[in-house]
């Protein structure tokens, strides 16, 4: 695993930024920084990331304020090596807090009452998304909308998120189940707080990042490239003032001879 002293020189040499970022400005989002520390090229999409953890990533690093954005850096190492085969299961949890946490939460905050029952119903129990249990789901979530406090748009999003856990596609899911998030931050009911999604967002990658192996299995390689990393930084704040002034000197003497 990484030590503490170079988990430092990360985090300072680099600004998490939205979208994909630029490694020249040390400005990367969150997906590129894992790129990097994987030795990979300069990319959001690295290979070397579980699909879901990127996708739902992504969305949260560009959503979320930039002082926020910046508690992501940590997690970088922890998805370098979670390509492994474990995406359904992590697309099952987000689908699940969606469920049985962030909807209850948005429906109490509009001032409905929502039954310990009905979030025990609202739970997916299959990690393969068993297709008649989640057909019943959808049917639950339209019968209980007014009860949850849901609009038609919002239903629709929830049931579109099943749909895509019944057709198979994780990333789908991940995307979905942060859309629905980054909904709820950006429309907050009443005088409820936006910043408790966004820390659920937090949350629920940490959560994705426990499940698996993780960075164990390449720890030296991670180190390996944060402290590059750290390096060049710190050359680069070693000599650009020198080039600045070599730069300078040139065009004062341009503008003599001229």
């Amino acid at each position: 695993m990484m030590t503490d002293l170079t988990h430092q020189r990360l985090y300072d040499s680099v600004s998490l930024v939205p979208r994909v970022g630029n490694r020249n400005d040390n400005e990367l989002c969150v997906m590129s920084l894992v790129a990097l520390l994987a030795g990979e090229r300069h990319t959001d999409r690295p290979k070397a990331a579980c699909q879901v953890i990127a996708t739902f990533a992504i969305k949260v690093n560009d959503g979320i304020d930039c002082d926020a954005r910046q508690a992501l850096k940590p997690f970088a190492p922890r998805i370098v090596g979670t390509r492994d085969g474990l995406a359904r299961r992590r697309a099952w949890i987000l689908v699940n807090s969606i469920l049985g946490e962030v909807l209850p939460h948005r429906a109490q905050d509009a001032g409905h009452s929502v039954s310990a029952t009905l979030i025990e119903k609202l739970r997916i129990r299959s990690h393969s998304f068993d297709t008649e249990e989640l057909q019943d789901v959808s049917a639950l979530l339209r019968r209980e909308a007014d009860n949850l406090g849901l609009d038609r748009g919002r239903l629709n999003d929830l049931r579109y998120m099943l749909r895509a856990c019944e057709r198979g596609s994780d990333e789908l899911v991940a995307n979905s189940c942060a859309s629905i998030l980054s909904d709820f931050a950006r429309h907050p009911v009443g005088d409820e707080d936006s910043g408790w999604y966004w820390n659920k967002a937090i949350d629920l990658i940490d959560r994705i990042c426990d499940v698996g192996e993780g960075p164990s299995l390449v720890g030296a390689q991670i180190e390996h490239h944060a402290n590059t990393q750290a390096q060049r930084i710190r050359a680069q704040e070693i000599y650009k003032p020198m080039f600045r002034r070599i730069t300078k000197k040139r065009k004062q003497r341009t503008r003599t001879l001229v």
